[in-house]
């Protein structure tokens, strides 16, 4: 019995075809092959721009302060593949790096003044907290601690908000950005410069 076995060939699974098994073409599908897409293939979708808006994750790294820079540099080597790409790819592109510049540049423009206030009014001192140099400082201090975790919690904010748009396949508007990069005027537009 397990000699009849042995020598009968192995048959596939039900629903596959056997091996070595070639179908056969009409003289029509020879002529004009099937046009589309190969099966099981599909076309990517479009780029959106929410791997921009993803990237936002990485300001909160461990590392402080690191975060600050490394991401307006990401968000930029991604930009050109994003400005080839145009439409709401390039324009997300656009708005998250707008976003990270902005906020790179409120904790920069406020650690140098409260720093600058802090060198120029203690001249190699120290200041007293009640004095006028000390409530400088503090103000000073304040507005950097408000850059830096408002612009924390404005970044999760925006960070949402942009990766829900640009699912969508719809441009986001960050609160607060400054339009560091503007988009591309069309050929033809009258410029704002007479």
């Amino acid at each position: 019995m397990s000699d009849q076995r042995a020598q009968q060939p192995q048959q596939p699974p039900q629903g596959y075809a056997p091996q070595g098994y070639q179908p056969q073409q009409s003289s029509q599908e020879a002529a004009h092959p099937q046009q589309g897409f190969a099966p099981g293939a599909f076309p990517a979708p479009p780029a959106t721009g929410v791997r921009h808006w993803a990237w936002q994750l990485l300001y909160w790294m461990p590392i402080p302060l690191v975060s600050l820079i490394i991401v307006p540099l990401v968000l930029m080597g991604l930009r050109g593949g994003a400005v080839r790409n145009g439409g709401v790819d390039e324009a997300n592109s656009r708005a998250a790096l707008n976003w990270s510049l902005s906020w790179l540049l409120s904790v920069l423009v406020t650690a140098a003044l409260h720093f600058g206030m802090l060198f120029a009014l203690t001249n190699g001192g120290s200041v007293s907290g009640s004095s006028p140099q000390g409530i400088v400082l503090a103000i000073t201090g304040t507005l950097l601690a408000l850059a830096f975790f408002g612009g924390g919690i404005l970044t999760i904010i925006n960070l949402i908000r942009g990766w829900m748009a640009a699912a969508r396949g719809e441009v986001a508007r960050p609160w607060l950005a400054i339009p560091f990069l503007r988009a591309a005027r069309p050929a033809g537009a009258p410029s704002a410069v007479a």
